[in-house]
């Protein structure tokens, strides 16, 4: 560890300022704002300091350029990164990665020293190298694993060699980092943006807005939310915000149903003024996907952050965190969800934000990005500490 008794931080991910990238279908804005969310939290709780070497999100040509060229970049105060080249043609662009971050990750880690080396998911294009490098220089690696397929073994076999696993759920520390030290810490919250919450005259009286943001894909459960809504009857409004693969689903629904509205990826400012102005926020993500088990909804700290009620599934831990600060749909049909929804819009505007004031009070509370990036940087010290024990006793 450095002589003034603080970790340096070499920091492998995804992470690109938001406003070049989240145009692009390959940018995730929750992925973006953990690896971020973490890093200022680290910082402020006395890591010295952070180095990123980022994986810019660019989807491979033809939707991408032929090629990505290296550049360098400031993510935040403190926080600069470096993302390397590499050629963005199909079947070549995973091995392009895997050089290009080899080559740059056992360079900066013999010409620099540093105590741990974080990395965002177990991507094997930079795990692995890593890995390597990590293993070359004796510097301890820890996983951030967000996501993972269940079945990938090489993944699995990877993460088995790091140091440490910070996980987003407890499911997946405990089924997937068994021999490895580990915690969980299913993300946080920025409360600078979550200050103008109380914005109540942006709510309409007699009508009720359900909202749902997020991937439209099989795991966000954004088909379950449809189906339920073909079934209420009445005034009566869904709002979706998000992209992915089930656009066109989203489309048709729209198409059918004028009730429904799809506004696409949302700015920052948009997003959150969208959340303020729900009767109701849903997060439908079916519990029964086996890579919803090993993740984590972020999207539902921010719901709660918002000071609105908010409809969850009982995917990963929410029943046993957050199961009295949310309404739980237990049975995962499309009858329960429209009966749910029915409930909490049944409610007095008055009974919605004293339950909203609740999960918000929760979040800002015990998941602001102070208090988890204090309990990352203790899990880090202890990592960093095991490993110059056991250096030292090898020597």
């Amino acid at each position: 560890m450095s002589t003034d008794n603080t970790i340096r931080i070499l920091f492998i991910g995804t992470a690109s300022p938001p406003d070049l990238w989240m145009k692009s279908s390959a940018f995730s804005a929750a992925a973006n704002n953990f690896q971020i969310g973490l890093a200022k939290g680290l910082l402020k709780a006395g890591v010295r300091d952070i180095e990123f070497i980022s994986l810019l999100p660019v989807p491979a040509f033809p939707r991408g350029p032929i090629g990505v060229s290296s550049r360098r970049y400031v993510l935040c105060d403190r926080i600069k990164a470096l993302a390397p080249g590499f050629l963005n043609l199909p079947f070549l662009k995973r091995m392009s990665i895997l050089l290009s971050f080899t080559k740059i990750v056992l360079s900066k880690t013999k010409t620099e020293s540093y105590d741990v080396i974080l990395v965002y998911n177990p991507l094997v294009s930079y795990l692995a190298p890593v890995l390597w490098a990590g293993k070359l220089r004796g510097i301890p690696v820890v996983l951030i694993l967000a996501d993972i397929s269940p079945n990938n073994w090489l993944q699995r076999s990877l993460l088995q060699k790091c140091d440490g696993v910070i996980g987003l759920s407890k499911q997946a520390i405990m089924d997937l980092s068994k021999g490895i030290h580990g915690m969980c810490l299913e993300g946080g919250i920025d409360v600078s943006r979550w200050e103008d919450v109380h914005q109540s005259d942006e709510i309409v009286e007699g009508q009720c807005l359900i909202v749902y943001t997020g991937s439209l894909n099989q795991y966000g459960g954004v088909d379950l939310l449809l189906d339920a809504f073909k079934l209420l009857k009445g005034d009566y409004r869904l709002v979706i915000s998000g992209r992915g693969e089930w656009e066109g689903k989203v489309r048709a629904a729209v198409a059918q149903d004028d009730r429904i509205a799809y506004v696409g990826f949302l700015s920052d400012n948009e997003y959150r003024a969208l959340l303020r102005r729900a009767t109701v926020l849903i997060n439908p993500r079916p519990s029964n996907i086996p890579e919803n088990k090993y993740n984590f909804p972020s999207k539902l700290l921010e719901y709660l952050a918002s000071g609105r009620p908010v409809i969850s599934t009982a995917t990963a831990h929410v029943a046993e965190e957050y199961g009295d600060k949310v309404f739980l749909l237990r049975e995962e049909t499309p009858q329960a969800l429209a009966r749910l929804i029915e409930q909490v819009c049944s409610l007095s505007e008055e009974e919605r934000k004293i339950i909203g004031q609740r999960g918000r009070e929760y979040v800002i509370k015990f998941k602001n990005w102070d208090i988890q990036g204090q309990r990352a940087y203790q899990f880090l010290v202890k990592i960093v500490e095991k490993s110059q024990r056991s250096s030292y006793l090898n020597d």
